[in-house]
């Protein structure tokens, strides 16, 4: 903890793994894979999603691992499906617009929808969000404001029974149960 996460972090992916008892990791946005490729080591099966043309066909060329299937196209398409067939597992919400190269000036964020869709199913996940600075404060240009809900807006599309917390640039979203034990984990790791 403590220092900047390129990608899901690793130690506390591994602890919410190890404590919920997850095999399966899906990734919205993909990019150029590395998430993907770290999560392979750590989970069962790993899918990641992405809409960008170009850098899922490098993805996948670039990270030819078994234990990854890699999906074309937009997370709201792929996510009931896999929710309905993969019910306890972590999923990292990271397929908004990052700018230039990348998927979604025309659809930037699409996370309000994403967590309707994963609230409607019979999953039930971890979830984690990356760029969270994203939501707590208005992202820059040349983001659309319009475009991008605010944390009050995320937190209430959050159902009872889970609780959140922000850790530098991630908001983890757990199961009210679980979410005692994962905060005295986190107070308990040192910080730079």
């Amino acid at each position: 903890m403590g220092e900047a996460n390129f990608g899901a972090p690793i130690n506390e992916v591994e602890w919410i793994k190890t404590h919920l008892d997850l095999d399966v990791f899906i990734e919205g946005g993909t990019y150029k894979g590395h998430t993907a490729s770290r999560m392979a080591i750590v989970f069962e099966r790993v899918f990641t999603i992405e809409r960008h043309d170009q850098l899922h066909k490098e993805a996948r060329a670039r990270h030819p691992i078994g234990n990854i299937t890699f999906l074309h196209g937009d997370t709201r398409d792929h996510l009931p499906h896999l929710l309905q067939n993969h019910r306890k597992c972590l999923i990292w919400l990271d397929a908004h617009w990052s700018g230039l190269g990348t998927h979604g000036e025309d659809d930037e964020c699409p996370l309000l929808d994403e967590l309707a869709l994963i609230f409607a199913s019979p999953a039930q996940p971890a979830i984690l969000i990356d760029d969270a600075r994203l939501f707590t404060a208005p992202p820059p240009p040349p983001h659309k404001l319009s475009a991008w809900p605010s944390l009050d807006q995320v937190l209430a599309a959050i159902p009872d029974g889970y609780r959140t917390l922000i850790i530098e640039d991630v908001i983890y979203v757990l199961a009210s149960n679980t979410f005692p034990r994962f905060r005295e984990y986190i107070r308990n790791q040192p910080s730079v």
